[in-house]
Protein backbone atom coordinates (compact mmCIF):
# COMPACT_ATOMS: atom_id res chain seq x y z
CA UNK A 1 0.00 0.00 0.00
CA UNK A 2 1.59 3.43 -1.03
CA UNK A 3 1.34 5.95 1.83
CA UNK A 4 -0.45 8.97 1.93
CA UNK A 5 -0.68 12.21 3.63
CA UNK A 6 -3.39 12.68 6.29
CA UNK A 7 -3.84 16.16 5.29
CA UNK A 8 -4.68 15.36 1.52
CA UNK A 9 -5.36 11.98 1.28
CA UNK A 10 -9.44 12.27 0.22
CA UNK A 11 -7.76 13.50 -3.29
CA UNK A 12 -6.02 10.20 -3.53
CA UNK A 13 -9.36 8.25 -3.76
CA UNK A 14 -12.49 7.60 -5.43
CA UNK A 15 -14.72 10.52 -5.52
CA UNK A 16 -17.42 7.95 -4.40
CA UNK A 17 -15.36 6.80 -1.71
CA UNK A 18 -14.55 10.30 -0.51
CA UNK A 19 -18.35 11.37 -0.92
CA UNK A 20 -19.24 8.92 0.95
CA UNK A 21 -16.73 9.33 3.97
CA UNK A 22 -17.86 13.09 4.24
CA UNK A 23 -21.48 12.32 4.28
CA UNK A 24 -20.74 9.79 7.77
CA UNK A 25 -18.82 12.19 9.03
CA UNK A 26 -21.47 14.91 8.66
CA UNK A 27 -24.57 12.77 9.61
CA UNK A 28 -22.69 11.50 12.66
CA UNK A 29 -21.89 8.36 12.10
CA UNK A 30 -18.22 7.56 13.26
CA UNK A 31 -18.11 7.35 17.25
CA UNK A 32 -15.85 5.77 19.65
CA UNK A 33 -12.57 6.63 17.95
CA UNK A 34 -9.60 6.84 20.64
CA UNK A 35 -5.45 5.76 20.51
CA UNK A 36 -5.61 2.61 21.89
CA UNK A 37 -1.64 2.41 21.56
CA UNK A 38 0.68 5.35 19.97
CA UNK A 39 -0.48 6.20 16.45
CA UNK A 40 -2.69 2.91 17.08
CA UNK A 41 -6.75 4.40 16.31
CA UNK A 42 -9.88 2.62 16.41
CA UNK A 43 -13.31 3.72 15.83
CA UNK A 44 -17.01 2.13 14.40
CA UNK A 45 -18.45 3.81 11.48
CA UNK A 46 -22.04 3.00 11.70
CA UNK A 47 -23.44 1.85 8.50
CA UNK A 48 -27.40 1.78 6.76
CA UNK A 49 -27.04 -1.97 7.90
CA UNK A 50 -24.77 -2.82 10.69
CA UNK A 51 -21.75 -0.98 12.71
CA UNK A 52 -18.15 -1.75 11.25
CA UNK A 53 -15.32 -0.87 13.70
CA UNK A 54 -11.95 -0.07 11.71
CA UNK A 55 -7.95 0.14 12.67
CA UNK A 56 -5.41 2.98 11.28
CA UNK A 57 -1.65 3.36 12.34
CA UNK A 58 -0.75 7.12 11.95
CA UNK A 59 2.74 8.05 12.28
CA UNK A 60 3.22 12.26 11.82
CA UNK A 61 1.31 13.27 8.80
CA UNK A 62 1.22 9.98 7.10
CA UNK A 63 -1.33 6.40 6.86
CA UNK A 64 0.60 3.96 7.30
CA UNK A 65 -1.73 1.16 7.31
CA UNK A 66 -5.84 0.63 7.58
CA UNK A 67 -8.12 -1.74 8.05
CA UNK A 68 -11.53 -2.44 8.13
CA UNK A 69 -14.54 -5.07 9.32
CA UNK A 70 -16.48 -4.29 5.95
CA UNK A 71 -13.84 -6.69 3.98
CA UNK A 72 -12.19 -10.14 5.26
CA UNK A 73 -8.97 -9.90 3.00
CA UNK A 74 -6.45 -7.34 2.54
CA UNK A 75 -7.21 -5.02 0.04
CA UNK A 76 -5.46 -2.26 -1.98
CA UNK A 77 -7.91 0.73 -1.72
CA UNK A 78 -10.03 2.05 1.00
CA UNK A 79 -13.25 1.64 2.00
CA UNK A 80 -15.77 4.54 2.81
CA UNK A 81 -15.52 3.38 6.65
CA UNK A 82 -11.55 3.97 6.27
CA UNK A 83 -12.21 7.54 4.84
CA UNK A 84 -14.59 8.68 7.07
CA UNK A 85 -12.42 7.07 10.34
CA UNK A 86 -9.05 9.46 8.76
CA UNK A 87 -11.18 12.10 8.09
CA UNK A 88 -12.85 12.22 11.37
CA UNK A 89 -9.50 11.59 12.87
CA UNK A 90 -8.00 14.54 11.24
CA UNK A 91 -10.60 16.74 12.74
CA UNK A 92 -10.05 15.41 16.23
CA UNK A 93 -6.05 15.98 15.81
CA UNK A 94 -6.70 19.64 14.15
CA UNK A 95 -9.42 20.56 17.16
CA UNK A 96 -6.58 19.44 19.47
CA UNK A 97 -3.79 20.92 17.77
CA UNK A 98 -5.74 24.61 18.10
CA UNK A 99 -6.99 24.13 21.32
CA UNK A 100 -2.98 23.79 22.23
CA UNK A 101 -2.40 27.01 20.18
CA UNK A 102 -4.96 29.01 21.75
CA UNK A 103 -3.75 27.70 25.16
CA UNK A 104 -0.28 28.88 24.21
CA UNK A 105 -1.74 32.31 23.25
CA UNK A 106 -3.38 32.45 26.72
CA UNK A 107 0.07 31.76 28.41
CA UNK A 108 1.72 33.84 26.17
CA UNK A 109 -0.72 36.65 26.79
CA UNK A 110 0.07 36.64 30.47
CA UNK A 111 3.65 36.87 29.93
CA UNK A 112 5.13 40.57 30.23
CA UNK A 113 4.50 42.82 27.23
CA UNK A 114 8.33 42.48 25.99
CA UNK A 115 7.82 38.62 25.60
CA UNK A 116 4.75 39.11 22.81
CA UNK A 117 5.49 39.33 19.79
CA UNK A 118 2.25 38.75 17.17
CA UNK A 119 2.19 39.21 12.95
CA UNK A 120 -0.69 41.46 13.96
CA UNK A 121 1.34 44.13 15.27
CA UNK A 122 4.94 43.31 13.12
CA UNK A 123 3.52 43.80 10.04
CA UNK A 124 2.99 47.45 10.54
CA UNK A 125 6.16 48.14 11.78
CA UNK A 126 7.61 46.16 8.39
CA UNK A 127 8.86 48.51 5.85
CA UNK A 128 7.60 47.68 2.60
CA UNK A 129 9.98 47.11 0.80
CA UNK A 130 11.49 45.12 3.54
CA UNK A 131 8.36 42.67 3.28
CA UNK A 132 8.39 42.52 -0.43
CA UNK A 133 12.27 41.60 -0.09
CA UNK A 134 11.12 38.38 2.64
CA UNK A 135 8.28 37.22 0.23
CA UNK A 136 10.23 37.04 -2.68
CA UNK A 137 12.66 34.97 -0.68
CA UNK A 138 10.62 32.89 1.08
CA UNK A 139 8.80 31.81 -2.07
CA UNK A 140 12.37 31.29 -3.84
CA UNK A 141 12.41 28.71 -1.02
CA UNK A 142 9.52 27.29 -0.41
CA UNK A 143 7.31 26.05 -3.69
CA UNK A 144 4.13 26.26 -1.63
CA UNK A 145 4.21 29.15 -0.27
CA UNK A 146 4.96 30.87 -3.69
CA UNK A 147 2.24 28.75 -5.15
CA UNK A 148 -0.33 30.06 -2.93
CA UNK A 149 1.18 33.46 -2.74
CA UNK A 150 0.70 33.46 -6.88
CA UNK A 151 -3.23 32.07 -6.38
CA UNK A 152 -3.96 34.91 -3.95
CA UNK A 153 -3.08 37.90 -6.16
CA UNK A 154 -3.08 36.07 -9.98
CA UNK A 155 -6.27 38.53 -10.82
CA UNK A 156 -4.59 41.57 -9.57
CA UNK A 157 -1.84 41.73 -12.57
CA UNK A 158 -3.39 43.94 -15.84
CA UNK A 159 -2.61 42.28 -19.12
CA UNK A 160 -4.28 39.95 -21.62
CA UNK A 161 -4.89 36.79 -21.00
CA UNK A 162 -5.85 34.07 -18.21
CA UNK A 163 -3.62 34.82 -15.44
CA UNK A 164 -5.27 31.18 -13.64
CA UNK A 165 -3.96 29.25 -17.16
CA UNK A 166 -0.54 30.39 -16.61
CA UNK A 167 -0.84 29.56 -13.38
CA UNK A 168 -2.17 25.97 -13.92
CA UNK A 169 0.26 25.39 -16.59
CA UNK A 170 3.16 25.96 -14.25
CA UNK A 171 2.31 23.00 -12.28
CA UNK A 172 1.97 20.68 -15.53
CA UNK A 173 4.43 18.79 -17.29
CA UNK A 174 6.28 20.86 -20.21
CA UNK A 175 5.02 17.75 -22.71
CA UNK A 176 2.44 15.88 -22.62
CA UNK A 177 3.00 12.73 -20.87
CA UNK A 178 0.88 10.21 -18.48
CA UNK A 179 0.17 12.21 -15.81
CA UNK A 180 2.27 10.60 -12.13
CA UNK A 181 1.15 10.78 -8.50
CA UNK A 182 3.46 13.55 -7.67
CA UNK A 183 1.78 15.48 -10.58
CA UNK A 184 -1.04 15.17 -8.81
CA UNK A 185 -0.06 16.41 -5.81
CA UNK A 186 0.79 19.66 -6.86
CA UNK A 187 -2.73 20.08 -8.98
CA UNK A 188 -4.18 18.92 -5.91
CA UNK A 189 -2.57 22.25 -3.90
CA UNK A 190 -2.95 24.59 -6.28
CA UNK A 191 -6.88 22.82 -6.65
CA UNK A 192 -7.07 23.51 -2.79
CA UNK A 193 -6.00 27.35 -3.24
CA UNK A 194 -8.27 27.95 -6.72
CA UNK A 195 -11.26 26.63 -4.50
CA UNK A 196 -10.36 29.13 -1.58
CA UNK A 197 -10.09 31.74 -3.88
CA UNK A 198 -13.71 30.40 -5.83
CA UNK A 199 -14.91 30.48 -2.59
CA UNK A 200 -14.24 34.48 -1.91
CA UNK A 201 -15.35 35.45 -5.45
CA UNK A 202 -18.80 33.91 -5.10
CA UNK A 203 -19.06 35.51 -1.86
CA UNK A 204 -18.14 38.53 -3.36
CA UNK A 205 -20.18 37.85 -6.73
CA UNK A 206 -17.57 37.88 -8.52
CA UNK A 207 -18.86 36.36 -11.39
CA UNK A 208 -15.56 36.65 -13.86
CA UNK A 209 -12.97 35.35 -11.57
CA UNK A 210 -14.80 32.71 -11.03
CA UNK A 211 -15.01 31.69 -15.06
CA UNK A 212 -11.60 32.47 -15.07
CA UNK A 213 -10.36 30.08 -12.57
CA UNK A 214 -12.85 27.37 -13.94
CA UNK A 215 -12.19 28.12 -17.75
CA UNK A 216 -7.74 27.36 -16.51
CA UNK A 217 -8.85 24.04 -15.16
CA UNK A 218 -11.12 23.00 -18.50
CA UNK A 219 -9.18 24.45 -21.08
CA UNK A 220 -5.67 22.68 -19.72
CA UNK A 221 -7.32 19.69 -18.05
CA UNK A 222 -9.35 19.01 -20.89
CA UNK A 223 -7.38 18.18 -23.61
CA UNK A 224 -4.13 16.57 -21.07
CA UNK A 225 -7.20 14.05 -19.86
CA UNK A 226 -7.55 12.42 -23.95
CA UNK A 227 -3.54 11.03 -23.48
CA UNK A 228 -3.99 9.25 -19.93
CA UNK A 229 -4.86 6.23 -18.57
CA UNK A 230 -7.94 5.34 -17.76
CA UNK A 231 -7.77 5.55 -14.08
CA UNK A 232 -6.44 8.90 -14.47
CA UNK A 233 -8.78 9.95 -17.15
CA UNK A 234 -11.04 9.75 -14.60
CA UNK A 235 -9.55 11.74 -11.99
CA UNK A 236 -9.16 14.48 -14.18
CA UNK A 237 -12.67 13.92 -15.08
CA UNK A 238 -14.00 14.48 -11.90
CA UNK A 239 -12.34 17.67 -11.76
CA UNK A 240 -13.54 19.11 -14.41
CA UNK A 241 -16.49 18.15 -14.45
CA UNK A 242 -16.93 20.73 -11.18
CA UNK A 243 -15.80 23.19 -13.21
CA UNK A 244 -17.88 22.61 -15.81
CA UNK A 245 -21.04 23.12 -13.11
CA UNK A 246 -19.56 25.91 -11.68
CA UNK A 247 -19.38 27.28 -15.70
CA UNK A 248 -23.08 26.54 -16.35
CA UNK A 249 -23.77 28.26 -12.86
CA UNK A 250 -22.25 31.78 -14.00
CA UNK A 251 -23.91 31.01 -17.34
CA UNK A 252 -27.65 30.83 -15.89
CA UNK A 253 -26.87 33.42 -13.61
CA UNK A 254 -29.31 36.60 -13.79
CA UNK A 255 -26.44 39.00 -12.66
CA UNK A 256 -23.90 37.62 -15.96
CA UNK A 257 -22.93 40.17 -18.10
CA UNK A 258 -23.58 40.01 -21.79
CA UNK A 259 -20.11 39.67 -22.69
CA UNK A 260 -18.94 37.12 -19.92
CA UNK A 261 -21.79 34.87 -21.32
CA UNK A 262 -20.47 34.71 -24.59
CA UNK A 263 -16.98 33.64 -22.75
CA UNK A 264 -18.72 30.89 -21.53
CA UNK A 265 -20.40 29.92 -24.28
CA UNK A 266 -17.31 30.40 -27.01
CA UNK A 267 -15.12 28.76 -24.26
CA UNK A 268 -17.32 25.58 -24.74
CA UNK A 269 -17.64 25.74 -28.35
CA UNK A 270 -14.16 25.57 -28.82
CA UNK A 271 -13.93 22.59 -26.56
CA UNK A 272 -16.34 20.86 -28.48
CA UNK A 273 -15.22 21.46 -31.56
CA UNK A 274 -11.72 20.65 -31.09
CA UNK A 275 -12.70 17.32 -29.43
CA UNK A 276 -11.12 18.42 -25.84
CA UNK A 277 -13.54 17.72 -23.36
CA UNK A 278 -13.24 14.44 -21.48
CA UNK A 279 -15.85 11.61 -23.23
CA UNK A 280 -17.58 11.89 -19.89
CA UNK A 281 -18.75 15.55 -20.15
CA UNK A 282 -19.72 15.80 -23.62
CA UNK A 283 -23.53 14.53 -22.90
CA UNK A 284 -24.27 17.27 -19.78
CA UNK A 285 -22.06 19.81 -22.12
CA UNK A 286 -24.59 19.36 -24.92
CA UNK A 287 -27.35 19.20 -23.42
CA UNK A 288 -26.37 22.37 -21.33
CA UNK A 289 -25.85 24.13 -24.97
CA UNK A 290 -28.40 22.87 -26.81
CA UNK A 291 -30.73 23.87 -24.40
CA UNK A 292 -29.69 27.42 -24.88
CA UNK A 293 -29.77 27.15 -28.59
CA UNK A 294 -33.40 26.34 -28.79
CA UNK A 295 -33.49 29.92 -26.65
CA UNK A 296 -31.34 31.85 -28.01
CA UNK A 297 -31.22 32.15 -32.11
CA UNK A 298 -28.02 33.30 -32.41
CA UNK A 299 -26.35 30.47 -30.62
CA UNK A 300 -27.96 28.04 -32.43
CA UNK A 301 -26.56 30.05 -35.57
CA UNK A 302 -22.91 29.95 -33.71
CA UNK A 303 -22.94 26.00 -33.57
CA UNK A 304 -24.63 26.02 -37.42
CA UNK A 305 -21.36 28.17 -38.27
CA UNK A 306 -18.81 25.76 -36.76
CA UNK A 307 -20.73 23.01 -38.04
CA UNK A 308 -19.96 23.72 -41.55
CA UNK A 309 -16.61 25.14 -40.83
CA UNK A 310 -15.54 21.62 -39.06
CA UNK A 311 -14.21 18.55 -40.72
CA UNK A 312 -17.33 16.20 -39.96
CA UNK A 313 -14.66 13.36 -39.82
CA UNK A 314 -13.14 13.97 -37.14
CA UNK A 315 -15.57 16.98 -35.00
CA UNK A 316 -18.13 13.91 -33.93
CA UNK A 317 -19.04 15.26 -30.44
CA UNK A 318 -19.79 18.54 -32.74
CA UNK A 319 -22.17 16.64 -35.44
CA UNK A 320 -23.81 15.26 -32.47
CA UNK A 321 -24.24 18.53 -30.66
CA UNK A 322 -25.51 20.02 -33.68
CA UNK A 323 -28.35 17.55 -33.85
CA UNK A 324 -29.32 18.16 -30.32
CA UNK A 325 -29.73 21.63 -30.84
CA UNK A 326 -32.43 20.92 -33.97
CA UNK A 327 -33.56 18.75 -31.84
CA UNK A 328 -34.26 20.60 -29.48
CA UNK A 329 -35.29 23.61 -31.37
CA UNK A 330 -38.04 21.95 -32.87
CA UNK A 331 -36.11 21.58 -36.07
CA UNK A 332 -36.36 17.67 -36.96
CA UNK A 333 -36.61 17.50 -40.66
CA UNK A 334 -33.43 19.57 -41.12
CA UNK A 335 -31.63 17.35 -38.08
CA UNK A 336 -32.75 13.98 -40.32
CA UNK A 337 -30.94 16.37 -43.38
CA UNK A 338 -27.86 16.54 -41.24
CA UNK A 339 -27.69 13.11 -40.03
CA UNK A 340 -27.84 11.77 -43.65
CA UNK A 341 -24.87 14.74 -44.66
CA UNK A 342 -22.76 13.21 -42.06
CA UNK A 343 -23.72 9.11 -41.66
CA UNK A 344 -25.33 8.30 -44.94
CA UNK A 345 -22.14 7.07 -46.63
CA UNK A 346 -24.14 5.59 -49.52
CA UNK A 347 -27.87 5.17 -50.58
CA UNK A 348 -27.37 1.51 -49.01
CA UNK A 349 -26.31 0.64 -45.48
CA UNK A 350 -25.33 -2.68 -44.82
CA UNK A 351 -24.59 -1.43 -41.49
CA UNK A 352 -24.45 1.45 -40.05
CA UNK A 353 -20.79 3.22 -38.37
CA UNK A 354 -20.07 3.50 -34.64
CA UNK A 355 -20.63 7.09 -34.79
CA UNK A 356 -23.95 6.83 -36.31
CA UNK A 357 -25.06 4.42 -33.92
CA UNK A 358 -24.04 6.81 -31.20
CA UNK A 359 -25.48 9.71 -32.35
CA UNK A 360 -28.56 8.13 -32.61
CA UNK A 361 -28.03 7.26 -28.70
CA UNK A 362 -27.50 10.57 -27.86
CA UNK A 363 -30.44 11.79 -28.65
CA UNK A 364 -32.56 9.36 -27.54
CA UNK A 365 -30.83 8.82 -24.15
CA UNK A 366 -31.27 13.01 -24.63
CA UNK A 367 -35.04 12.66 -24.73
CA UNK A 368 -35.48 13.62 -28.24
CA UNK A 369 -37.53 11.79 -29.09
CA UNK A 370 -39.60 12.89 -32.46
CA UNK A 371 -35.91 13.78 -34.05
CA UNK A 372 -34.57 10.41 -33.15
CA UNK A 373 -38.04 8.74 -34.09
CA UNK A 374 -37.93 10.53 -37.71
CA UNK A 375 -34.08 9.24 -38.12
CA UNK A 376 -35.38 5.99 -37.16
CA UNK A 377 -37.97 5.75 -39.79
CA UNK A 378 -36.08 7.00 -42.58
CA UNK A 379 -33.42 4.12 -41.94
CA UNK A 380 -35.19 1.33 -41.39
CA UNK A 381 -37.74 2.20 -44.05
CA UNK A 382 -34.79 3.02 -46.77
CA UNK A 383 -31.69 0.81 -45.67
CA UNK A 384 -30.88 -2.82 -45.67
CA UNK A 385 -29.09 -3.25 -42.16
CA UNK A 386 -27.66 -6.36 -40.58
CA UNK A 387 -30.43 -8.46 -38.93
CA UNK A 388 -28.38 -7.65 -35.56
CA UNK A 389 -28.96 -3.86 -36.44
CA UNK A 390 -32.04 -3.89 -37.24
CA UNK A 391 -33.32 -5.12 -34.44
CA UNK A 392 -31.51 -2.65 -32.36
CA UNK A 393 -33.04 -0.12 -34.37
CA UNK A 394 -36.24 -1.87 -33.95
CA UNK A 395 -36.87 -2.04 -30.22
CA UNK A 396 -35.04 1.50 -29.97
CA UNK A 397 -38.11 2.67 -32.20
CA UNK A 398 -40.90 0.67 -29.96
CA UNK A 399 -39.41 2.54 -27.09
CA UNK A 400 -39.53 5.88 -28.28
CA UNK A 401 -43.22 5.33 -29.25
CA UNK A 402 -43.30 4.17 -25.61
CA UNK A 403 -42.23 7.44 -24.20
CA UNK A 404 -44.76 9.35 -26.68
CA UNK A 405 -47.32 7.31 -26.20
CA UNK A 406 -47.72 6.48 -29.63
CA UNK A 407 -50.00 3.45 -30.13
CA UNK A 408 -50.03 2.45 -33.89
CA UNK A 409 -46.39 2.59 -33.56
CA UNK A 410 -46.17 0.27 -30.75
CA UNK A 411 -48.15 -2.01 -32.19
CA UNK A 412 -46.26 -2.16 -35.38
CA UNK A 413 -43.42 -3.24 -33.81
CA UNK A 414 -45.38 -5.76 -31.82
CA UNK A 415 -46.83 -7.11 -35.00
CA UNK A 416 -43.47 -7.85 -36.06
CA UNK A 417 -42.17 -9.23 -32.85
CA UNK A 418 -44.98 -11.49 -33.30
CA UNK A 419 -44.35 -12.86 -36.91
CA UNK A 420 -40.76 -13.30 -36.06
CA UNK A 421 -40.89 -15.05 -32.94
CA UNK A 422 -44.45 -15.99 -31.73
CA UNK A 423 -44.62 -15.57 -28.32
CA UNK A 424 -47.83 -15.53 -26.45
CA UNK A 425 -47.05 -12.70 -23.67
CA UNK A 426 -46.51 -10.28 -27.24
CA UNK A 427 -49.85 -11.59 -28.41
CA UNK A 428 -51.33 -10.21 -24.70
CA UNK A 429 -49.35 -7.27 -24.80
CA UNK A 430 -50.69 -6.34 -28.21
CA UNK A 431 -54.26 -7.02 -26.79
CA UNK A 432 -53.98 -5.00 -24.07
CA UNK A 433 -52.63 -2.26 -25.94
CA UNK A 434 -54.95 -2.15 -28.34
CA UNK A 435 -57.94 -2.00 -25.52
CA UNK A 436 -61.67 -1.40 -27.10
CA UNK A 437 -60.20 -1.95 -30.88
CA UNK A 438 -59.05 -5.67 -30.16
CA UNK A 439 -61.66 -7.09 -32.72
CA UNK A 440 -60.20 -4.48 -35.77
CA UNK A 441 -56.49 -5.16 -34.31
CA UNK A 442 -56.89 -8.95 -34.75
CA UNK A 443 -57.87 -9.06 -37.85
CA UNK A 444 -55.27 -6.77 -38.77
CA UNK A 445 -52.67 -8.56 -36.97
CA UNK A 446 -53.85 -11.94 -38.75
CA UNK A 447 -53.73 -10.14 -42.27
CA UNK A 448 -50.48 -9.09 -41.70
CA UNK A 449 -49.56 -12.72 -40.47
CA UNK A 450 -50.97 -14.13 -43.88
CA UNK A 451 -49.08 -11.38 -45.83
CA UNK A 452 -46.00 -13.04 -44.73
CA UNK A 453 -46.88 -16.31 -45.19
CA UNK A 454 -46.24 -17.70 -41.60
CA UNK A 455 -48.35 -20.78 -41.54
CA UNK A 456 -47.06 -21.56 -37.99
CA UNK A 457 -48.00 -18.03 -36.88
CA UNK A 458 -51.39 -17.85 -38.75
CA UNK A 459 -51.83 -21.10 -36.34
CA UNK A 460 -50.62 -19.98 -33.60
CA UNK A 461 -53.08 -16.71 -33.70
CA UNK A 462 -55.87 -18.64 -34.06
CA UNK A 463 -55.10 -21.02 -31.08
CA UNK A 464 -54.29 -17.67 -28.77
CA UNK A 465 -57.42 -16.58 -30.07
CA UNK A 466 -59.34 -19.54 -29.11
CA UNK A 467 -60.88 -20.08 -32.53
CA UNK A 468 -60.27 -23.91 -32.82
CA UNK A 469 -63.42 -24.71 -34.85
CA UNK A 470 -61.62 -22.34 -37.58
CA UNK A 471 -58.20 -23.52 -36.69
CA UNK A 472 -59.56 -27.14 -37.59
CA UNK A 473 -60.86 -25.97 -40.81
CA UNK A 474 -58.00 -23.93 -41.57
CA UNK A 475 -55.86 -26.86 -40.82
CA UNK A 476 -57.75 -29.34 -43.18
CA UNK A 477 -56.78 -26.94 -46.18
CA UNK A 478 -53.13 -27.25 -45.09
CA UNK A 479 -51.15 -29.47 -47.16
CA UNK A 480 -48.00 -29.68 -44.36
CA UNK A 481 -48.87 -33.07 -42.06
CA UNK A 482 -46.21 -31.10 -39.74
CA UNK A 483 -48.77 -28.32 -38.61
CA UNK A 484 -51.98 -30.53 -37.77
CA UNK A 485 -49.05 -32.64 -35.38
CA UNK A 486 -47.59 -29.45 -33.90
CA UNK A 487 -51.28 -27.76 -32.91
CA UNK A 488 -52.93 -31.36 -32.22
CA UNK A 489 -53.59 -29.93 -28.88
CA UNK A 490 -56.41 -27.76 -30.08
CA UNK A 491 -58.23 -29.89 -32.37
CA UNK A 492 -61.09 -32.59 -31.60
CA UNK A 493 -60.63 -36.37 -31.63
CA UNK A 494 -63.11 -36.40 -34.40
CA UNK A 495 -61.17 -33.12 -36.63
CA UNK A 496 -57.81 -34.73 -35.57
CA UNK A 497 -58.74 -38.25 -37.14
CA UNK A 498 -60.19 -36.47 -40.16
CA UNK A 499 -57.23 -34.22 -41.04
CA UNK A 500 -54.53 -37.15 -39.82
CA UNK A 501 -56.22 -39.68 -42.31
CA UNK A 502 -56.43 -37.32 -45.31
CA UNK A 503 -52.91 -36.44 -44.74
CA UNK A 504 -51.57 -39.96 -44.83
CA UNK A 505 -53.48 -41.36 -46.91
CA UNK A 506 -52.32 -38.60 -49.58
CA UNK A 507 -49.19 -39.30 -49.19
CA UNK A 508 -49.40 -42.96 -49.39
CA UNK A 509 -50.90 -42.61 -52.46
CA UNK A 510 -48.15 -41.66 -54.42
CA UNK A 511 -45.50 -43.62 -51.75
CA UNK A 512 -45.31 -47.33 -51.24
CA UNK A 513 -43.40 -49.68 -49.29
CA UNK A 514 -41.50 -49.80 -46.47
CA UNK A 515 -41.11 -45.90 -47.26
CA UNK A 516 -44.74 -44.99 -47.09
CA UNK A 517 -45.64 -47.02 -43.80
CA UNK A 518 -43.02 -45.65 -41.97
CA UNK A 519 -43.79 -42.42 -42.60
CA UNK A 520 -47.41 -43.31 -41.33
CA UNK A 521 -45.92 -44.58 -38.40
CA UNK A 522 -43.55 -41.64 -37.40
CA UNK A 523 -46.32 -39.29 -37.47
CA UNK A 524 -48.41 -41.34 -35.58
CA UNK A 525 -45.91 -41.66 -32.98
CA UNK A 526 -45.59 -37.73 -32.40
CA UNK A 527 -49.40 -38.14 -31.83
CA UNK A 528 -48.65 -40.93 -29.50
CA UNK A 529 -46.10 -38.61 -27.88
CA UNK A 530 -48.77 -35.91 -27.01
CA UNK A 531 -50.97 -38.92 -25.40
CA UNK A 532 -53.93 -38.65 -27.69
CA UNK A 533 -54.35 -42.36 -27.51
CA UNK A 534 -57.93 -42.74 -28.67
CA UNK A 535 -57.18 -40.81 -31.79
CA UNK A 536 -54.62 -42.83 -32.67
CA UNK A 537 -55.54 -46.40 -32.77
CA UNK A 538 -59.01 -45.00 -34.73
CA UNK A 539 -56.09 -43.42 -37.46
CA UNK A 540 -54.51 -47.04 -37.87
CA UNK A 541 -58.03 -48.62 -38.25
CA UNK A 542 -59.05 -46.18 -40.91
CA UNK A 543 -55.79 -46.27 -42.72
CA UNK A 544 -55.40 -49.85 -42.75
CA UNK A 545 -59.18 -50.49 -44.12
CA UNK A 546 -58.44 -47.31 -46.69
CA UNK A 547 -55.29 -49.53 -48.27
CA UNK A 548 -56.56 -53.16 -47.41
CA UNK A 549 -53.68 -54.00 -50.21
CA UNK A 550 -50.89 -52.85 -48.27
CA UNK A 551 -48.97 -55.74 -46.68
CA UNK A 552 -47.91 -54.93 -43.33
CA UNK A 553 -48.88 -51.33 -43.38
CA UNK A 554 -50.91 -51.92 -40.39
CA UNK A 555 -48.26 -54.01 -38.96
CA UNK A 556 -45.74 -51.05 -39.27
CA UNK A 557 -48.51 -48.41 -37.57
CA UNK A 558 -48.74 -50.86 -34.91
CA UNK A 559 -45.30 -50.83 -33.95
CA UNK A 560 -45.01 -47.20 -32.35
CA UNK A 561 -46.73 -48.92 -29.65
CA UNK A 562 -43.55 -51.51 -28.88
CA UNK A 563 -41.66 -48.30 -27.65
CA UNK A 564 -44.36 -47.66 -24.74
CA UNK A 565 -45.06 -49.42 -21.43
CA UNK A 566 -48.57 -51.07 -22.06
CA UNK A 567 -49.72 -50.01 -18.39
CA UNK A 568 -53.62 -49.14 -18.55
CA UNK A 569 -53.13 -50.14 -22.30
CA UNK A 570 -53.58 -47.48 -25.12
CA UNK A 571 -57.14 -48.62 -26.02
Amino acid sequence: MKKLSLSDFEYHISSTTRTAGQAYVSEGKVNGLRELEKHFWVSTVQDTESAYETEVIISPGRINAFACECWSEPRKFMCAHIAASLLQLRKFLDQSTAEKARKMREKAEAQPELARLSIHKLLPEVPSTHLIEFIRDYARRDRDFALALKTRFADTIDGKGNPYKALLASVLPKHKNLLKEADFKRIAKLRNDLDDRMDAARHEGNLSLMFKIASAALLLLGPLSKVQSESVRTRLSDICNNYTEICFWVYRTDTASPELRDEVWGMFLELVTKEQLPDMLHRDVSLFMSDIAAQEKQRLESIKKAFLAANTAESKHLCQLYLMALAQSGKEVQALKVFKEVYYQSSKITDFSTEARNALLELYYTKAWSTTALILDDVLGKHQLTQIRKAEFEKLRFHIAEAMGDIPAQLTYLRQLFVQFGRLETFEQIRELSGSNWADEYNALLQYTKDNGNLVRIAQLLDYQGEQEVLALWLKAQPDIGLTIDFAACLTDEDLIQIMVAHISSHLEVHFGRPGSEFARECLAKLLRQKRFSPVKKIIAAVSKAFPERAGLQDTMQEIYDFKPKVGGFF
